[in-house]
């Protein structure tokens, strides 16, 4: 089962024909190369490198290239839930802004309609004393 993660680069992988190369071919090509860097750069440098004799390089067992793909897989796996979880915290905070403005015009237009009764209620009553004091100076 092959995961895509968006956003994330997929690692190569390990094929068959990479595995069975011809390895001392490719050490020694590469010394090679690694020499005549040397000799352009400096020659008791050169001199030094190419007197040691040739390093051999572990060769990986399958299982432990079983083992590395495995832990590169927990590794991208761990990578992948923490941008997931980074991206649903972002989600979850714009939709919690928005709820919160959604009650913040709810309670403004709350106190406005309480301060248009308030307002109604006064100017009521005012026109109510206004006709009661009218009544009694024409008594």
């Amino acid at each position: 089962m092959d995961l895509y993660y968006p956003g994330l680069d997929a690692l190569p992988t390990l094929h068959e024909d990479i595995i069975d190369t011809d390895t001392p071919h490719l050490e020694t090509e590469r010394l090679k190369r690694d020499l005549a860097a040397m000799l352009a750069m400096d020659a008791t440098a050169a001199r030094s490198i190419h007197s040691q004799p040739p390093r051999r390089t572990a060769i990986l067992s399958d299982e432990t290239t079983a083992g590395a793909i495995k832990l590169q897989s927990w590794w991208r796996q761990r990578a992948a839930q923490q941008q997931l979880a980074t991206l649903m915290l972002e989600k979850f905070e714009a939709d919690e802004a928005r709820r919160r403005m959604r009650e913040q015009r709810l309670v403004e237009d709350t106190l406005q309609l309480l301060d248009r009764l308030a307002l109604q209620t006064h100017l009521t009553n005012e026109a109510y004393l206004a006709k009661c004091r009218k009544n009694h100076q024409n008594r």
